[in-house]
């Protein structure tokens, strides 16, 4: 099986007392002329090329249709996302990530399991969303574009040099932190040039909670402390529970290929690192069975992503990734990973300790 080993030491350095946010607080405002409640978007709007800030904050014409793209899917992915039952990468195209989220939305609020958003789902997403608006405004800092950005090679070997796997570019940086694709902030930004951006630069995007590290203290005296996670194989999921065993948070995943059901039934979580560091040995990773073994530096850019969460079956762990467009999707050759923001988030709710159930 294909492990991904943190390296020891940095886990004991970062579980429980993580580095400062790499992610600034970002104030999103309104829109200055928001109409939300008057108008509606008709079913013909159902490409990407509809999506503008005004059709996702506009209500969309109930029941959505679970197929296609465009500004209603968007509107209902930012909703899924604000009630904590994610969709991976908001990108306003239908999927069976959203498909999924909507299901299981459902089933945790005693809806009809449909996996469609109809009139009743809707009502309940707002109410759990708790926003006023869906896109809103955002102005550019000067720390949002002093980086460092860095060419990241694909290779994990060829990346033992870097100190940090930062962001490639501000636009990468801007779609992480805001949880969409770098297709749908474009589209949502028509007139900006984002190979040039300028401090004071007004961009729409989604009004999303901005995930920011926590330390383990504040995890486990959290709000909706996770008291148990469930991880489904076959459907791609991961589940954070409550006491009761009721869902708290819906995550898409991807999970290694070679994992072995009856070998990880059931594990705990060991240790939580932020911004981990790994250690890469080429035999296990795909390299030269002749390379030396090396360290491999943290960053969003890392095969690791922003944190790693250790399970106690050692080189094995929930983390972030790289590739958020991918989750869900594509086949891992790792562990169970998930996107940064979601990954980020899983662990500044969950206790060193709590239960991991494979299924």
């Amino acid at each position: 099986m294909y492990k991904i080993l943190v390296s020891i030491a940095s886990i004991l350095l970062l579980a429980g007392c993580p580095r400062a946010s790499q992610v600034p607080d970002a104030d999103v405002r309104p829109p200055s002329n928001p109409d939300p409640k008057v108008q509606q978007v008709p079913h013909t709007a159902s490409l990407i090329e509809d999506i503008s800030i005004d059709s996702v904050n506009s209500e969309p014409i109930l029941d959505v249709p679970a197929e296609g793209e465009g500004p209603a899917i968007a509107h209902v992915q930012i909703l899924l996302d604000r009630a904590n039952f994610s969709p991976g990468m908001i990108d306003g195209h239908w999927g069976h990530n959203t498909e999924r989220a909507v299901y299981w939305f459902q089933r945790a609020h005693a809806l009809e399991p449909t996996g469609r958003v109809d009139e009743r789902t809707y009502g309940h997403l707002r109410d759990e969303a708790g926003i006023d608006f869906l896109v809103g405004i955002y102005e550019l800092t000067e720390e949002d574009l002093e980086g460092p950005f860095v060419d990241v090679p694909s290779r994990n070997y060829e990346r033992t040099d870097l100190e940090w796997l930062g962001f490639s570019s501000a636009k990468e940086m801007l779609s992480e932190r805001f949880h969409l694709s770098p297709e749908l902030l474009e589209q949502l930004n028509p007139e900006i040039d984002f190979e040039a951006l300028e401090t004071g630069q007004e961009l729409n995007v989604p009004n999303v909670e901005i995930v920011e590290f926590v330390d383990q203290d504040k995890a486990s005296a959290a709000a909706t402390p996770v008291a148990s996670i469930t991880i489904s194989k076959d459907e791609n999921y991961l589940h954070a529970l409550d006491e009761s065993g009721e869902i708290l948070f819906h995550f898409p995943i991807t999970l290694g290929d070679a994992y072995d059901p009856e070998r990880f039934s059931s594990l705990r979580v060991e240790a939580i690192a932020y911004e981990p560091d790994f250690h890469y040995q080429p035999e296990l990773h795909g390299g030269p069975a002749d390379a030396e073994d090396a360290r491999i530096a943290p960053g969003p850019n890392s095969s690791v992503g922003l944190v790693w969460m250790a399970l106690d079956e050692p080189g094995f762990g929930i983390h972030g990734t790289e590739s958020p467009d991918t989750i869900g999707y594509a086949t891992s050759l790792g562990c169970v990973r998930l996107t940064n923001w979601d990954a980020v988030f899983l662990a500044n709710h969950t206790p060193i300790g709590t239960e991991v159930e494979f299924r």
